[in-house]
């Protein structure tokens, strides 16, 4: 009995803690918070608008339906790419709805395949205005209802006639659309790698160096860092703005900063340096050893941070013993 009055007591302060003008709105066992937390559009988060590379392409392989279609548009599929350097993948199949997460790697072939047809960025619309009354779900229809768009269309060919004619619809090619992904990625993690805590600004040049090699190890060995470099040199022949992307943005301004650190010592008369670059070059050579490569080619295990630490220091102790 008095078991039964606590959990009757928990119950009503639990009703008293929902506003009365929203109690009947609650539907029996979903949690009173979680009812009354949703947005304007009935989420439980509220996530801004995100831009899709829309691709309309040609079949990798004849079908006998391929003769009713446009000859680019036989399929559609989309794409977009996240923060970390991945990308999402929304493809229609006859007999599932694949969603997954690719590294740069994986999603050059999709963006190659989309090259074969039309690769259309497009914004999704928020809450949307497709429906799902449309019985007959293929690949244009679904792309369709992911954009939010309302849509009466059943072929990618229509599908996409209907989408390039709204205003903020843009062509996107293959190696714009990768430089613009690995320039965002690398510039957002390298001002982290490199911006030192104003305390260990005012340390000694080896602490500062180690600081920085570890950062910059951190990150360039990290699996984000490792498959853009990766998919950087598997693809510098098809798109060489990529390869450069990736040497402008992350390689550059890592020597850069070590460089500048190497530089103000020697300008303070810690020890002689007449090529501080060169001496960048070389610490960077250092801290990676074979193990960077390995990493690339898949026959290494990721480093810990005890490893990246033991490597920062010990390159750090061999370039500043032999000034």
């Amino acid at each position: 009995m008095k078991e039964t009055g606590r959990t009757e007591s928990k119950a009503a302060a639990a009703r008293a803690s929902v506003p009365r003008h929203g109690r009947q709105d609650v539907i029996q066992g979903v949690a009173p918070d979680l009812a009354h937390s949703i947005d304007e559009n009935g989420s439980l988060v509220t996530v801004p608008p995100a831009d899709w590379i829309v691709c309309f392409v040609p079949g990798l392989k004849k079908q006998w339906w391929h003769r009713f279609c446009n000859r680019d548009h036989k399929h559609v599929f989309a794409l977009r790419p996240m923060e970390t350097g991945s990308w999402v993948l929304v493809e229609p199949w006859w007999t599932r709805l694949m969603v997954t997460v690719l590294p740069s790697s994986d999603a050059v072939r999709f963006l190659r395949w989309g090259a074969a047809g039309d690769m259309v960025r497009l914004r999704e619309a928020v809450p949307g205005r497709g429906n799902q009354l449309k019985g007959w779900f293929n690949c244009a229809v679904m792309v369709g209802f992911l954009l939010g768009r309302s849509s009466w269309v059943w072929t990618p060919h229509a599908l996409y006639k209907q989408l390039v004619s709204e205003t903020g619809a843009e062509h996107e090619d293959v190696e714009s659309l990768l430089v613009e992904h690995f320039r965002k990625v690398l510039d957002r993690n390298m001002r982290r790698a490199l911006s030192l805590d104003a305390r260990i600004a005012r340390r000694s040049t080896a602490e500062i160096l180690t600081e920085l090699a570890r950062n910059i190890l951190s990150l360039i060995m990290s699996r984000e860092i490792i498959d853009l470099h990766h998919t950087a040199i598997i693809e510098a022949e098809r798109f060489p703005g990529v390869a450069q992307c990736y040497q402008d943005h992350a390689e550059r301004p890592a020597v850069s900063a070590i460089a500048d650190v190497l530089r103000s010592a020697a300008e303070a008369g810690e020890f002689a340096m007449e090529d501080p670059d060169a001496f960048a070059h070389s610490l960077m050579g250092l801290m990676r050893g074979t193990l960077h490569l390995d990493l690339m080619i898949g026959i290494a295990a990721q480093p810990t941070p005890e490893d990246i630490d033991y490597r920062a220091r010990a390159a750090v102790d061999v370039i500043l013993k032999s000034l």
